[in-house]
């Protein structure tokens, strides 16, 4: 025996298929989101239940900030690399992909992003550090996780967005193989 269901089952499914389709759901579904929060909680309470683990971490989040800026970098000149590397063939299929071309582009975007607040969190909270060491541990958790899950996110990324420019750079070469035999092909016809 089947039964339909409800239109609130039916409405709550839509609701979450259309958020995990979605920009912000591909994100937070996605590993390197995931490993990022696990790796960057984790440290995070280490420091603040360990007070030997937190003597140390004014001086751990400042060199986090350089961390974190490096990576901004490195993703900054993947992005301009591939856009340096898309052919007038690649670029035609692109453009009429749904996302477009600023599709392929908003992984960096991301990364960049996450890694420039890393940087600029862990600075805020390198510099504040003696003051926060005396608040609850609670409030020292929740303040440490914030740079630490945004650089360990920032990291994996990285592997997203370089292992995304290997691939553009294969599919770009495809292309352009496709459409060289294309012109072989009507040439010949």
């Amino acid at each position: 025996m089947t039964t339909d269901r409800s239109a609130d089952e039916q409405a709550a499914t839509g609701w979450w298929r259309s958020f995990t389709a979605s920009r912000v759901g591909v994100i937070v579904w996605s590993w390197d989101f995931g490993a990022g929060v696990v790796i960057g909680v984790t440290v995070a309470l280490s420091t603040a239940l360990s007070s030997a683990v937190a003597a140390s971490m004014g001086a751990v989040y400042i060199g986090v900030c350089g961390i974190a800026a490096a990576i901004a970098t490195l993703v900054i000149t993947a992005m301009t690399v591939l856009i340096a590397v898309i052919g007038p063939n690649y670029r035609l299929l692109l453009q009429n992909a749904p996302a477009g071309l600023g599709g392929i582009l908003w992984p960096y975007r991301v990364v960049a992003v996450t890694a420039v607040l890393a940087s600029l969190s862990s600075l805020c909270l390198g510099i504040l550090w003696p003051l926060v060491t005396g608040l609850h541990w609670g409030v020292v958790f929740t303040l440490s996780a914030v740079p630490l899950v945004l650089l360990s996110w920032s990291l994996f990324g990285c592997i997203q967005v370089v292992n995304q420019v290997a691939r553009h750079f294969s599919n770009n070469q495809r292309a352009d193989e496709i459409a060289e035999s294309v012109r072989r092909a009507s040439r010949s016809a």
